[in-house]
């Protein structure tokens, strides 16, 4: 197969301001349906379907963890689409499982996606990767350098041209996400990714990496 079988979603407003001026890749775990029907344009029409014209309810628990938001919060159409236009969203799996929900990749499909995955963020150049789901966290690449701070374990990778992707991981919006677990630790994220963006100041002064 093609190594980049399901090319990502990314949002118009992504490059120009993102997420609080980052840009941030949401990363899933994979897509399901019929073997040999995998097409390209796959993973953007399920965000515009189902992220962005209909309120599923695994896309709208990921935009309101991104956004800090409480489960009492209502997060309207507009906001909800505004949000997803700011980001980008990869499946990391690059074909499908199988033919319905809880059905999970094989150790084959984990190692076939690695290089797909590597290609996917040096062309995109993410800021902050937020991953979601603990088995999808460790079967990522292993990345350049892991950094331990507040008791949050997060991967840096070298995305080229000297920058770097910051990468943590929550809980599966459908496997146990909670807003008030994930809400500090996407905003240590951001705030280190934001930390890194400026010149002046070098991750190691601020964080114990190893």
């Amino acid at each position: 197969m093609r190594t980049v079988q399901f090319k990502p979603w990314i949002g118009p407003e992504y490059e120009k301001t993102g997420i609080e001026n980052l840009r941030i890749l949401v990363l899933g775990e994979s897509h399901y349906g019929d073997k040999g029907d995998e097409y390209e344009n796959f993973t953007s029409e399920v965000i515009e379907e189902w992220a962005i014209n209909k309120r599923l309810a695994f896309f709208t628990k990921i935009a309101k963890s991104v956004l800090r938001l409480s489960k009492e919060d209502y997060l309207s159409d507009e906001h909800r689409a505004q949000f997803w236009n700011s980001v980008s969203f990869y499946n990391y799996i690059q074909e499908f499982v199988g033919d319905g929900p809880r059905q999970r990749p094989s150790y084959d499909l984990w190692e076939k996606s690695r290089q797909a995955f590597v290609e996917t963020i040096n062309q995109m150049q993410p800021q902050v990767c937020l991953v979601f789901g603990y088995e999808l966290w460790e079967n990522l690449p292993s990345p350049e350098n892991e950094i331990n701070s507040n008791g949050y374990l997060t991967y840096v990778y070298d995305t080229g041209a000297g920058n770097k992707m910051f990468a943590g991981c929550v809980a599966h919006p459908s496997g146990g996400l909670s807003y008030s677990e994930a809400h500090p630790r996407i905003t240590a994220l951001i705030n280190m990714a934001k930390l890194a963006s400026q010149p002046t100041r070098m991750i190691a002064d601020t964080f114990d990496s190893r």
